[in-house]
């Protein structure tokens, strides 16, 4: 079994306490260094924990929501970092991965009523894109804009508005309450 299939079948996998929020990190450094070792293989545990902390949200165990969608961003930060956003495994852009799993933590974070800790990782998704902008620059226009619910968040927290929508001042002025 490689150490990927047993990370897939482990359960302890999760926010492993006050200090892994500092760091922002769900996964340990055991698994995270055992992802990290074996990550052209990660793209079906990455699509399993968001299949699982979808599952987790529809029950309404919103904790152990967080806790999947967390692992799933540590992942999709781990590709993102060592390959490049631009990169795909099975079909999915690692920026993809990225937004789609930082859009889904953020809201099951609000949701606990962990706001603060909310505004940490949309702070990071925004840092991460920024960066991977400079890192290839002469990519950078084919990154994909982050849904339209991630976007509202993003922007409703930075305070500023998207032109050209209608809507988008009463977006953000939902977005901003739901951030209080």
């Amino acid at each position: 079994m490689t150490s990927a299939a047993l990370i897939a079948n482990d359960n302890h996998y999760h926010l492993v306490g006050a200090e892994a929020i500092v760091n922002y990190q769900f996964l340990c450094t055991s698994h995270s260094e055992q992802l990290a070792s074996h990550l052209d293989a990660t793209a079906p545990i990455w699509s399993s924990w968001m299949r699982q902390g979808e599952a987790a949200r529809r029950a309404s165990n919103l904790e152990l929501s967080v806790q999947y969608f967390g692992c799933a961003f540590d992942l999709a930060v781990l590709l993102v970092e060592r390959f490049t956003a631009h990169a795909e495994a099975d079909g999915l852009r690692h920026c993809e991965r990225l937004l789609q799993a930082g859009a889904d933590l953020a809201e099951s974070l609000a949701r606990c009523g962990h706001l603060a800790l909310r505004r940490e990782y949309l702070n990071r998704i925004r840092q991460l894109m920024y960066q991977e902008q400079l890192r290839t620059p002469l990519l950078a226009d084919r990154l994909p804009e982050p849904e339209k619910r991630l976007t509202v968040t993003l922007d409703a927290y930075s305070g500023s508005v998207r032109r050209g929508s209608r809507s988008s001042h009463a977006a953000m002025r939902a977005a901003r309450q739901s951030l209080n």
